[in-house]
């Protein structure tokens, strides 16, 4: 009977009834009563978790294993967008083996490293076949004081060298006898064709951890900031997919050339983020 009233009853009264059934079995069996339906529920919770963090740790492997095998894929597929890009004037100028991705560290190996990426505006190179990714090294910058100086900054990474990556705001390179791209950024602005280089620019970092921006037109371009507004600062610029990357802007390189002062500057703000690497 009691059954039967249970299941035309509303819910309020079953709840009661419950209750009633519970009080009736404590007072009955005093310290053994155990809630059965408490363990139930406790259990399935510990399953749920126990499930939830072993797809969490298979997802975490998997999106670390996908990372590390297609990094350089990444890169290639980039490459070949700027192979075939003719969005700007100079991009239709220039031949396709002057079209830049990026330099992978001479030594790159997959490991827990963070990754660091050196950002310049141009690069000089010397005449690569850039039909592959394998000659976009360090080794393929052109022998100038410029390039010297940069060299020695990934050398002062130390250990981290070998995760050193550097990248440029333009990817229409300068060759040979070529210095259009140069000579056009001191007379024009070419606002659009950094715009347009930008976006390959921010796939290549949606991959580092720490970079360097070097010029007050990369400050202010991707910070907003002036040169010495941000001087002795660390600076975190989120990516599109949320990617904190930890950065600094320091001085270009041909003005730390010229200026001692802003090379020692710019040695401490290096010096800054090398410490929070650490940490």
């Amino acid at each position: 009977m009691l059954y039967q009233n249970q299941n035309k009853s509303t819910p309020h009264i079953q709840s009661k009834i419950r209750a009633l059934q519970t009080l009736y079995l404590r007072s009955l069996l005093g310290d053994c009563y155990v809630d059965m339906n408490e363990i139930a529920l406790l259990h399935t919770s510990i399953s749920i978790k126990f499930d939830i963090n072993i797809n969490n740790q298979n997802f975490s492997k998997s999106k670390k294993s996908k990372d590390i095998k297609t990094i350089e894929e990444e890169f290639c597929l980039i490459h070949k967008m700027i192979l075939n890009c003719k969005m700007c004037n100079i991009s239709k100028m220039v031949k396709d083996r002057e079209r830049f991705v990026g330099f992978f560290p001479t030594n790159y190996k997959h490991n827990n490293l963070p990754k660091i990426a050196l950002i310049v505006e141009i690069l000089r190179l010397q005449n690569i076949d850039n039909n592959t990714m394998l000659n976009n090294s360090i080794n393929n910058l052109e022998d100038n004081e410029n390039n010297r100086m940069l060299l020695k900054i990934i050398e002062s990474f130390n250990s981290c060298q070998a995760n050193v990556f550097v990248l440029s705001l333009f990817k229409c390179v300068e060759t040979g006898t070529n210095q259009m791209i140069t000579t056009q950024t001191y007379t024009q602005s070419l606002s659009h064709e950094g715009k347009i280089c930008k976006n390959y620019l921010l796939l290549q970092l949606e991959h580092m951890d720490y970079a360097v921006f070097f010029g007050q037109h990369l400050c202010s371009l991707f910070f907003r900031y002036s040169l010495c507004e941000v001087s002795g600062r660390l600076l975190e610029y989120y990516t599109s997919n949320n990617k904190k990357i930890i950065s600094i802007c320091v001085p270009n390189i041909s003005q730390m050339i010229a200026n001692p002062t802003l090379k020692k500057e710019a040695t401490i703000d290096i010096a800054l983020l090398k410490n929070a690497m650490k940490l």
